[in-house]
């Protein structure tokens, strides 16, 4: 089984009210994947499908086993661990720019 991996990235997202405007975020996406690279490369291709800007990609951090993580990363983590096609986001958190 390939590693996974979460993949902490900074997005342009569309708002639900408004699908024409966009604003800025923050999201993790939890992937398998077999290097950074092709984490970052599935991930990039599930966003593109929602129509979500990439800003940047903040970091690609691989799920230790004997890490702990977030309640709502860890359900994450178990569902790609049961399906590895699965690519998964979590909470988006959005900001106004300044």
């Amino acid at each position: 089984m390939a590693p996974i991996w979460i993949v902490l990235i900074e997005v342009l997202a569309p708002i639900h009210d408004e699908p024409t405007k966009t604003r800025p975020g923050f999201i993790n996406v939890i992937a398998s994947a077999e290097d950074v690279n092709q984490a970052e490369s599935r991930v990039r291709a599930v966003l593109s499908e929602y129509d979500w800007h990439i800003l940047c990609v903040e970091s690609v951090t691989r799920v230790l086993p004997e890490m702990s993580y977030q309640d709502d990363l860890n359900k994450l983590i178990e569902q790609v661990a049961e399906n590895p096609h699965f690519v998964l986001l979590s909470t988006l958190h959005t900001y106004k720019p300044n």
